[in-house]
């Protein structure tokens, strides 16, 4: 019979070997919309959270809702600043 060394080495999980790996370009990249600049922005962590579960209720993305959202205003800036 073996007897068993009690290590603490042997009681750390092994971290999972990955198949394959996903790329930068293929997590960012929508359908309808391609990317083209990426940006970071500063959020409030419960705005952030909020907004995470809505755009995934949703079956969108972060990224995709404030581009709408970024669009949606300068549109709407367009039509006020003609008058």
């Amino acid at each position: 019979m073996t007897q068993k060394n009690n290590r603490l080495a042997d009681t750390i999980r092994k971290p999972k070997v990955k198949t394959s790996s996903t790329t930068v370009k293929d997590t960012l990249q929508v359908e309808e919309n391609k990317r083209t600049r990426r940006t970071t922005i500063y959020l409030n962590a419960d705005i952030w959270q909020q907004l995470k579960i809505a755009t995934i209720e949703d079956g969108t993305n972060l990224s995709h809702l404030i581009e709408q959202l970024a669009t949606d205003y300068l549109e709407k800036r367009k039509k006020t600043s003609k008058r």
